[in-house]
């Protein structure tokens, strides 16, 4: 497996694409910066065996577009802080990403999380939505459902109220809710 790490700065991703053919990634880690939506899809063509794709405070969009050039291999996706991630690229994502483990969307602005959480793959073990627009206990309802190995879950500073309604479908397998700072959560969604 491998990593690709990307943040903004200088540099074209275009240029050094060819990092799974030993381009200037050390390891299985590749970093770049000053990413474009044109540079992503050369990226993850050059590079199918990576695992860990960290897209964190970018401002990379089309991730509809080329969501499904990321190879089957994906485990963990980082789009923290992210600009331009909209609910039909993280849906493509999910679609492409059948190993998926780990998906960190906090603060983005996606939103239909009710819409797209029936994609996530079994594998899915940890959500991170700490922070994320649009994040609503019909949502975490929907995930829990599609997600019987979830281990951890981040909603911290969402709108997923409701504690209550959705706190029966945590799996068995779930160690981890994080809901600092809650919004919304009453004594009875606790008890």
């Amino acid at each position: 497996g491998g990593r690709w790490r990307m943040g903004e700065g200088g540099g074209r991703l275009e240029d050094w694409a060819a990092c799974g053919q030993g381009g200037v990634g050390k390891g299985n880690q590749c970093e770049a910066k000053g990413v474009t939506a044109g540079g992503v899809p050369a990226l993850v063509k050059a590079c199918p065996h990576r695992e860990t794709l960290n897209l964190e405070g970018t401002g990379v969009s089309g991730l509809a577009d080329w969501a499904a050039l990321c190879p089957a291999s994906l485990k963990v996706v980082n789009l923290a802080r992210a600009r331009g991630v909209t609910a039909d690229g993280v849906a493509a994502l999910l679609k492409a990403c059948p190993r998926l483990e780990t998906l960190d969307l906090q603060s983005t602005g996606v939103s239909g999380l009710a819409d797209w959480a029936a994609l996530c793959p079994a594998s899915l073990k940890e959500a991170i939505l700490r922070e994320a627009k649009g994040v609503t206990a019909g949502g975490v309802a929907a995930l829990l459902k599609a997600c019987p190995r979830l281990e951890t879950l981040g909603l911290g500073g969402t709108d997923a109220g409701g504690l209550a309604d959705w706190a029966a479908l945590c799996p068995a397998s779930l160690k981890e809710v994080d809901l600092y700072p809650a919004k919304d959560v009453t004594a009875g969604g606790v008890a």
